[in-house]
């Protein structure tokens, strides 16, 4: 495609409806983490591979495993493929703003905040409208590139910044059009006295014949069809990165940034276990498992209060379990779930006695972590007053998020820009962004 194909600026579309605001609020995002070369198990194929499920509620910590991962000066260590990022959940719009209390907390330790963007993203349903032109592509790359801008039914593109945080999830309406050239340069004007474009919309079905002419091409008869090239495991895993349509709350846990110690926000770092990323389908296929371990943790706290503090066995079976059950507490990434269960282990620990290190007779390394685990969880708990959890749901749109509500526009029969709005917008977007 070297020098054939050029992809045009995407400027909003006037002539379509757009919503109101057009812009969000000003808000600070949550940090956005450049690649870490020192995280190799994310970035090249390891042979002991973790499922999903286990790296998010397991430790998976040992050393045996760790010193076994490919690392950059490993014998033949292979590259996973290209970074991509999940869609998020629709149902939680705000998810992408950082939390308040870690702002003021920058604010009181008069710490210099050079890493929290302010960004200000355009509203869901705003329209824009681009071009991608090319010239002398065959029938067969032709396909190609209807396959990489039409994508199934339920998938959409990432686009632009703060894709791991959910925002960027852009649905393309492609149509495309196809200029006979030599009927174009046979004269200057057509029947009608306009410009002679010679430019034609192609229908929907020779469309779809470019991409099975694609698939043809690449794969072994008899199984060479669309679907089977859908069906290719590189391209099974790629589908299932870029589906939109009813993503479960639970993938938005189950895929979260990983994190690393905070003074008030958290205890252990995440990046120290080395977790290895799971493939696409194995993490949707584990959410099963990570719902499970979420009802038996919800189930094990429970019964852990029901523990009676005045009887000595219990009263030192009370202590060990909290410090087995407070790492995985912390990983829950279901905010109301971690508030209600924080609330009951923090009135537990309180009810106990042991809502201070004192008089702990557990051995030296767990009294050392239950200090810092109980007072993570007493701020965690005094924070909830201050900064109340709210789960940001909101109901599914009616119409299926990647099915378009109309045929793809044509340009032949579009109303004229308004290019003196479209200066003047862009006048005032520049001004905002500093620039001339």
């Amino acid at each position: 495609f070297a020098g054939r194909v050029f992809f045009e600026d995407a400027l909003l579309d006037f002539t379509k409806k757009q919503p109101q605001p057009l812009e969000m609020d000003r808000e600070t995002a949550r940090v956005l983490g450049t690649p870490k070369p020192t995280t190799f198990q994310h970035y090249l194929e390891q042979p002991n591979a973790v499922t999903a499920y286990e790296a998010a509620t397991q430790y998976n910590a040992e050393n045996d495993r760790k010193a076994a991962l490919k690392h950059w000066d490993s014998q033949g260590p292979k590259l996973r493929g290209y970074k991509l990022y999940w869609h998020r959940n629709l149902r939680r719009p705000k998810a992408w703003i950082e939390d308040p209390a870690r702002l003021t907390a920058q604010a009181v330790n008069n710490q210099e905040d050079t890493q929290h963007p302010v960004i200000r993203p355009v509203n869901k349903g705003a329209r824009f409208r681009f071009r991608v032109r090319f010239e002398n592509l065959s029938q067969i790359e032709l396909g190609v590139l209807a396959l990489a801008l039409d994508l199934p039914v339920g998938c959409a593109h990432k686009l632009g910044m703060g894709k791991p945080l959910g925002l960027g999830s852009v649905r393309l309406n492609p149509s495309l059009f196809i200029t006979n050239r030599p009927e174009r340069y046979r004269q200057l004007f057509d029947a009608a006295g306009n410009w002679q474009t010679a430019t034609e919309k192609v229908d929907t079905s020779s469309v779809e014949s470019y991409k099975s002419k694609f698939a043809s091409w690449l794969l072994p008869r008899p199984n060479n069809s669309l679907n089977d090239l859908w069906r290719l495991d590189r391209l099974a895993e790629l589908k299932t990165m870029l589906t939109y349509q009813e993503l479960p709350l639970e993938l938005d846990e189950l895929t979260a940034y990983m994190e690393i110690p905070s003074p008030g926000f958290r205890v252990t770092n995440e990046y120290t276990e080395r977790q290895i990323l799971g493939k696409p389908r194995e993490v949707k296929a584990s959410l099963t498992s990570f719902n499970r371990w979420k009802t038996n943790l919800k189930s094990d706290i429970e019964d852990w209060t029901n523990l009676n503090q005045e009887e000595p066995d219990e009263f030192g079976k009370l202590q060990a379990d909290f410090v087995s059950l407070f790492p995985q507490w912390e990983r829950l990434r279901d905010q109301a779930l971690k508030a209600d269960l924080g609330r009951i282990m923090q009135s537990k620990m309180g009810a106990a006695g042991l809502n201070t290190i004192d008089g702990w007779t557990i051995d030296q390394r767990d009294r050392r972590n239950a200090k810092d685990y109980l007072g993570l969880l007493a701020s965690y708990v005094n924070r909830l007053d201050t900064y109340p959890v709210h789960e940001e749901i909101e109901e599914e749109p009616a119409n299926e998020p990647n099915t378009p509500s109309e045929e793809p526009d044509d340009p032949a029969n579009d109303t004229p820009l308004d290019l003196d709005a479209l200066r003047n917008f862009q006048r005032a977007f520049n001004r905002k962004q500093g620039r001339k």
